[in-house]
């Protein structure tokens, strides 16, 4: 026989017979011989072999990968791949109650240049390996994506540095259509403990090429159920609402697919049988955009699927035709399938029992005919194998397989024996689990014989069944019924799926405030009149059930409206949605991918700090507080992981990688990211101090474009600004003293000092440049020489944009700090003097302005200025009914700006908090104002805790020409 022998493992002489000892395992590559020592739950192993290469496994929770957001791993090994679905989109799914056999194999891989996808930004340089120039990065690509089965070693490429990082497109296809970033060559293991993978949500991956595993944690398989595998990607099906997704196990992204709730009604109502997918009998395709899956079989025994070159063949039986399953031609219909090749019919009356299966096997399609021992002439069960032109519709008989054991196939034979191996050379078959049968298919005869031959976990892997339920098919390929207590788990494993129920029309009462409206169908009458939101649009009908999962479509639009209108709180959305499958499927998701939707972001949520001079960024935590319903939430966020929070916007959180100086706008609770170009040059352009770095204040706006946002940084005397496609931050304002800056119906807008002008800052005026911002409007001068210690703020209040213009006592006509507060009209730049606020309470300063109720927090006074006073009282509280001031923080100081004296006075007050927020500096070391508004040269362990996180932050090396 053709291809190379491998050593044995010791185990192997007390199960195998001499030839499955030495062709039982890889190809003679040093990697792993015949045993594949998976590790079972609690702990891990070596592979045989492997010691000269790598080293060995250790215990399971230091040899798990740790990944990162871009799904590398820290460590270990890789993961999987198998057969059902579309190569790309759309998935195929084909339900019966019956099994499928497919062929799993190793196969060496050849180099093929692969033109890597186009880079989006240059490559930057730096000393070392990280100065190879960006033709040179790309050479590497492309070595990289043409071995064409392992993202890992690409995404382990990208982690290198920054600089190919930066240079290189990434894995995270949100499509999943491109072939080169899946992982073709990987396939899953089976621990054969009987926990089935979705459960654990963990799935052991084996690289069929270079013999590397990984355990992957995957959150997202919790309430799944997983039915089938294809390019390596993962396809569950949702217990409670039968919708299919599609996920990348190493990127973790998912594409989501209508329910099978109508196909599962469609088959029958037994629970086997919805499981029972992948295996003979009706197909279904769908695709993502689509509402419901098509039937595009019926009736014709389908024996084996493949997706192949981005579609999927299939062989009928006892036809022996190969056709095209999907796409279908136009038309569609059963008796419209393209057939691309007739399997010759070489045994007569044996037709009947013959069993087609279609492999891809190094870039060719296969046919392997399995036919009887009847018709076999050496005897045994024999096979014929063909390899199939898809353009000539020919069939050319294969003679040799280098691959596995040598030019031989593995397979399982009904009511038989599990493992078999056939050899293509001689035309023989040999038993290989003759001696590891755990029952005599009555009884329990041994033990389970480990270590697991790599024979045995492929084919486990081809049986998707007894994969599923984490056990090992050469020992559960039959069940005795003494098995009671595994039988009754499987049992339990099935009910556990769900049907949604059919939709019904009801008559429904609807209540709310003061009035109620009767609503049946797609009909509603409201007794009193209400402001109406529209809302975003559904993409399907709700589905119905007893109780107020029932109501119609047009009643849930309705209360989501209602939802909406407050604008203030994206959380209550989320609850909203999370009622019900039928609230949740007529309505659309809150994760807008680019955050450009206001009544999407959590407009009413400010940051609450601790005061332990902890940052957040460092905890990956935030406190949120609602200044409408005073509601707390404490947000754990992974993301904030080497990153520093540079400010805030609507709710969002705007942040800045301290290696990269990457710009990120996450939202804390749908934690949607949108990345923005780095502020390298911006860094290098306002000069060398960090502290001037880190002193920033940011807010998002809308984009010049309609779908997504910008984001504008001040630093001191410039302001930049950038948006998601841009390559680096322009230039908006030079050398001119901006004040306050306001994000307000998606343009930002600020005040200039000491010209105490309101101008536009962005979108910056065609043409751009400093001498060419919109000017707005121009505040009053009604203090004479005092122009130069006014200080304009801009704050939105109620919908309305406010300027409160603070001049100093000397100006003050009643005595102390005073206020000018006008009404800023846009469109005619006026400013209308407003004199009172009714129930609001305005929070002052250049950070950021803040507007709330003091009708939703009792403790605050309405018509009234909170500030504070540089080198005087943090907090101060001004009344605009009588203009005066109070200090309210003459009894809280911790020092005396020499010596602490006394300690930190607690609970902090609903204004101490307000205040600290809107004083960005000292809330983002954890530190609240009114204490640390300024730091004695005695504290000194806090000064140098300050000092150490502001040299945590890098600057990336400048671009070197090589």
């Amino acid at each position: 026989m053709c291809g190379g022998s491998a050593a044995a493992s010791p185990l192997a002489d007390e199960r195998r017979p001499p030839l499955a000892r030495t062709r039982a395992g890889l190809p003679s590559r040093g990697l792993a011989r015949t045993r594949a020592n998976l590790p079972s739950r609690g702990r891990a192993t070596a592979s045989p072999g492997a010691d000269a290469r790598r080293p060995a496994l250790c215990a399971r929770t230091r040899a798990f990968p740790v990944w990162t957001s871009e799904g590398l791993p820290s460590r270990g090994r890789a993961a999987a791949c198998p057969v059902w679905s579309s190569g790309g989109l759309p998935c195929v799914v084909c339900t019966d109650n019956n099994f499928i056999s497919i062929f799993a194999e190793v196969e060496e891989n050849k180099w093929r240049h692969v033109k890597a996808p186009p880079s989006k930004r240059p490559a930057r340089a730096s000393d070392g390996w990280a100065s190879l120039p960006t033709d040179i990065v790309d050479l590497v690509l492309r070595r990289v994506l043409a071995g064409g089965d392992d993202i890992v070693d690409y995404i382990a490429f990208r982690g290198v540095c920054f600089n190919w990082r930066a240079c290189t497109p990434s894995p995270r296809d949100p499509t999943l259509r491109d072939p080169r970033l899946r992982p073709r060559g990987w396939v899953a293991l089976c621990d054969g403990d009987a926990v089935r993978p979705d459960d654990a949500c963990e799935i052991p991956f084996f690289n069929t090429r270079t013999a590397r595993r990984i355990r992957v944690h995957l959150p997202e398989l919790r309430r799944h159920r997983i039915v089938g595998f294809s390019d390596g990607l993962v396809i569950l099906l949702h217990l409670s609402t039968t919708a299919v997704r599609v996920l990348h196990p190493f990127t973790r992204v998912v594409v989501d697919l209508p329910p099978l709730a109508s196909v599962f009604r469609d088959i029958g109502r037994w629970k086997e049988h919805r499981l029972n997918i992948s295996s003979r009998g009706r197909v279904f395709a769908a695709e993502p955009d689509d509402t419901d899956w098509k039937l595009i079989n019926r009736n014709r025994d389908v024996w084996s699927m493949l997706s192949f070159q981005g579609n999927v063949y299939a062989t009928l039986s006892p036809s022996k035709e190969i056709v095209q399953l999907y796409p279908p031609p136009l038309g569609g219909g059963d008796s419209q399938l393209v057939v691309i090749a007739q399997i010759p019919n070489m045994f007569g009356d044996h037709i009947h029992f013959c069993q087609p299966f279609l492999v891809e096997s190094g870039g060719r399609m296969l046919v392997a005919d399995r036919y009887p021992p009847a018709a076999a002439e050496l005897g045994g069960v024999g096979y014929g194998l063909y390899e199939v032109h898809l353009r000539s519709g020919e069939l050319i008989p294969v003679k040799d397989l280098p691959s596995l054991m040598g030019n031989s196939i593995y397979f399982s034979v009904k009511n038989g024996s599990p493992v078999v191996l056939h050899s293509l050379t001689t035309g023989l078959s040999e038993d290989l689990a003759k001696h590891c049968q755990i029952h005599n298919m009555v009884d329990r005869i041994r033990p389970s014989v480990r270590p697991f031959t790599i024979a045995d976990h492929l084919l486990t892997y081809c049986h998707h069944s007894e994969w599923a339920q984490g056990l090992m098919f050469h020992e559960y390929h039959h069940i005795p019924e003494s098995f009671k207590e595994l039988r009754e788990s499987i049992r339990a494993n099935i009910s556990k799926l769900r049907m949604p129920p059919r939709a019904k029309r009801q008559l429904v009462l609807l209540a709310w405030g003061g009035g109620c409206g009767w609503a049946a169908g797609n009909q509603c009458r409201s007794s009193e009149s209400r402001r109406h939101v529209k809302a975003p649009p559904s993409k399907r009908p709700a589905r119905a059930s007893d109780g107020w999962a029932s109501l119609p479509t047009d009643i849930v639009d309705l209360v989501l409206c209602r939802v909406l209108a407050g604008g203030d709180d994206i959380v209550d959305y989320i609850a909203f949605r999370g009622v019900c499958f039928n609230w949740r499927a007529c309505t659309p998701s809150p994760r807008d991918p680019t955050l450009r939707d206001p009544r999407l972001r959590p407009r009413g949520w400010v940051a609450l700090c601790d005061g332990d001079a902890v940052r957040p960024d460092d905890a990956c935590e935030i406190p949120f507080f609602n200044t409408r319903t005073a509601r707390r939430i404490r947000v754990h966020l992974p993301e904030l992981r080497r990153h520093r929070i540079v400010g805030f916007s609507d709710g969002l959180v705007i942040l800045l990688h301290l290696s990269t100086t990457a710009v990120r706008v996450l939202h804390p609770f749908t934690c949607v990211v949108v990345d923005l170009p780095p502020l390298a040059s911006v860094f290098r352009d306002i000069g060398r101090w960090k502290e001037h770095r880190l002193n920033i204040s940011a807010v998002v706006c809308g984009a010049k474009s309609a779908n997504s946002i910008a984001v504008v940084v001040r630093f001191p005397w410039k302001v930049f600004g950038a948006e998601p496609d841009d390559t680096d931050w322009k230039l908006i304002n030079r050398n001119r003293d901006v004040w306050s800056m306001l994000s307000f119906q998606g343009n930002v807008y600020a005040t200039l000092s000491p010209s105490k002008e309101i101008v536009q800052l962005y979108p910056p005026p065609l043409g751009g440049g400093d001498s060419q911002l919109v000017v707005i409007a121009q505040i009053p001068n009604m203090f004479g020489d005092h122009i130069h210690f006014c200080q304009p703020f801009l704050v939105e209040s109620g919908g309305r944009m406010l300027v409160a213009d603070r001049y100093p006592p000397a100006a003050a006509e009643l005595g102390g700090v005073g206020y000018g507060l006008y009404e800023v009209h846009l469109r005619s730049g006026e400013l209308i003097p407003v004199k009172c606020l009714g129930d609001r309470a305005l929070f002052l300063n250049c950070d950021r302005c803040l507007s709330v109720s003091a009708r939703d927090l009792p403790s605050l006074m309405g018509n009234s200025i909170y500030f504070s006073v540089k080198n005087g009282s943090p907090v101060v509280l001004h009344s605009l009914t009588t203009g005066l001031s109070e200090d309210l923080a003459k009894h809280c100081q911790i020092h005396n700006m020499v010596d602490r004296i006394r300690p930190s006075v607690r609970p902090f007050t609903i204004a101490d908090h307000l205040l600290t927020y809107c004083h960005h500096s000292e809330w983002a070391q954890g530190l609240m104002f009114h204490e640390y508004h300024h730091i004695p040269e005695s504290f000194k362990e806090l000064r140098e805790s300050i000092r150490a996180n502001i040299s945590k932050l890098r600057m990336p090396p400048r671009a070197k020409r090589q």
